[in-house]
């Protein structure tokens, strides 16, 4: 019950901190700033403090199962956000990072999840380790994909000479291009960090058969791909554009494997 109106109250809270950023992003104006800086500070506070209470409750940090998995992943990626506007004070992409948020709250509100029920295993720290820096490497990857989309559109609306909304409120392309950067080289050195901490706890667990796992190849494979573009981004002469196609062909790659993980196939990768 913890875990369904948690996440449901964060859901309407990102939902409201959507809005924020869309009639910011519609008409910027000091008093929506204003606004959308102290809700999005709210929303992250109280997503920690549910986090807290949950701790408390549980003896463990929300990770676990697929519900709780996915509302740390929200906060993480919700920090690191923040952290790049505070950085950059760039606020315009919030507007499209909040709706997925709240809808990712929304969802794993009602995904079947009993917290009390969960493997004495999974409150090893080292558990804990291995999935916060898993997340930590996905959260960049989608930081990436979200400023390569917005890259792409900007680069549209330039190329074909008719400026709209985006054009006008959106940063140049050469802002997306830095922030994809460095969200995949975040990305590529937590999940490496991640799968490696991840490795040490497989062999414990289950010995050289968990190589052998569909999600684990998958993210392997995620991450070859990623350092791919890492290497192809630093040793070789390609267009901005080319780069952000690929990282949103990769993310796709990454979300897809994800899923079809999840409901196609059997996995020793699995704790619920």
């Amino acid at each position: 019950m913890i875990v369904l109106i948690g996440h449901l109250v964060l859901s309407l809270m990102y939902g409201l901190n959507a809005w924020l950023y869309w009639s910011y992003f519609y008409n910027n104006t000091p008093r929506l700033e204003k606004r959308v800086i102290f809700w999005l500070r709210a929303v992250i506070t109280a997503h920690l403090l549910y986090m807290g209470l949950f701790t408390f409750r549980y003896g463990r940090i929300p990770i676990a199962a697929s519900p709780e998995a996915l509302g740390t992943f929200v906060i993480i990626l919700a920090f690191i956000y923040a952290t790049f506007e505070y950085r950059f004070r760039e606020r315009s992409i919030g507007a499209f990072l909040m709706p997925l948020f709240s809808l990712l709250m929304f969802i794993s509100a009602f995904m079947p999840h009993h917290p009390g029920s969960i493997q004495p295993i999974l409150f090893d720290v080292s558990f804990e380790v291995h999935v916060l820096l898993v997340l930590m490497g996905y959260s960049g990857f989608t930081l990436s994909f979200i400023s390569s989309v917005l890259f792409l559109i900007l680069n549209h609306q330039i190329t074909k000479r008719k400026p709209g909304l985006f054009f006008r409120r959106l940063p140049s392309l050469q802002f997306f291009e830095r922030m994809s950067a460095l969200s995949i080289n975040g990305g590529i050195l937590f999940l490496m960090l991640g799968v490696m901490a991840g490795s040490y706890f497989g062999f414990q667990v289950w010995s050289r058969s968990f190589l052998k796992d569909p999600k684990i190849l998958s993210v392997l494979i995620a991450w070859c791909l990623y350092l791919v573009h890492f290497i192809l981004r630093k040793s070789f002469t390609i267009s901005d554009r080319t780069l952000s196609v690929l990282s949103v062909i990769f993310y796709l790659f990454l979300v897809s494997a994800y899923i079809l993980g999840m409901t196609l196939f059997s996995s020793i990768h699995n704790f619920n």
